[in-house]
């Protein structure tokens, strides 16, 4: 109806009013379209996927708290030696030569590797940039994949520069003590992302202490490695079995960043 016009049915000078055409529902639809999107309410915020609504990390979140549950007691059980191999290297000995405590530790060592990958796609420590593309479902998947090649490598390596005769154990023991670290540094981001994220910390702020603690961490094991090898083997080797190993994994996860 124009506006001015009368209102039918009520004569012809009986009221005037503006008024605003409405027309059926239908033709607002046949001259556009509706999008509807695919990701599910409760994944959005503020219209954004966010990190828990993919349905692979939420399996995993599950998969990893009912892991430390069932680990608990052993967990408890080895923290004491894991910390007192940390502040001396010769600890870590002890536990090499302890039957049950190598056993629980190696046990321990493998099921973190679920809630250390969560840990570092949640607070996205390692993302490159074709990662943006993904999913935080993929994302997460891709970190696990990344870290599964930082040990093959790692491994490959360690093999690679394997000494002879009597410096043998030596060199396994040092190799095999990064699993005392890994134990400890995954319980310290997991409680990390825990209390940052109960509290709202800044984003920035937390992934840069994870990256500090992750930074730390590898620095003690570095030292007390480098403290095993160069008894036996001297410290010039024991800073070669140090670079080769240890540094050049990590070096390629930092170039795969960068480049990809």
């Amino acid at each position: 109806m124009p506006q001015g016009a009368d209102i039918a049915g009520f004569g012809s000078n009986l009221i005037t009013v503006d008024t605003v055409q409405i027309h059926p529902v239908g033709d607002a639809l046949t001259k556009g379209s509706l999008s509807l999107s695919t990701v599910p309410l409760e994944a959005l915020d503020d219209g954004r996927p966010v990190w828990s609504g993919s349905s692979l990390n939420s399996i995993l979140v599950i998969a990893a708290v009912l892991i430390m549950i069932l680990y608990l007691r052993r967990i408890v059980d080895l923290i004491p030696y894991l910390i007192r191999s940390a502040g001396q290297w010769r600890q870590a000995k002890d536990i090499e030569d302890n039957m049950r405590l190598t056993r629980d530790r190696d046990a321990i060592a493998s099921v973190m590797i679920i809630p250390f990958c969560l840990v570092l796609s949640y607070m996205d420590i390692w993302h490159p940039s074709f990662m943006d593309d993904l999913g935080y479902g993929m994302r997460t998947a891709a970190v696990g994949g990344a870290f599964f090649v930082f040990i093959l490598f790692r491994d490959i390596l360690i093999a690679a520069v394997r000494p002879r005769g009597r410096d043998t154990d030596t060199y396994r023991l040092a190799n095999r003590t990064i699993y005392n670290y890994f134990i400890l540094l995954t319980i310290l981001l997991s409680i990390t992302c825990l209390i940052t994220t109960a509290f709202n910390f800044n984003s920035l702020n937390v992934k840069a202490l994870i990256l500090s603690e992750m930074a730390l961490s590898w620095l003690i094991f570095a030292i007390r490695k480098e403290q095993i090898l160069s008894r036996p083997c001297g410290q010039f080797k024991a800073f070669l079995y140090l670079c080769g190993p240890e540094m050049l994994p990590v070096a390629l996860l930092t170039a795969a960043e960068v480049i990809l």
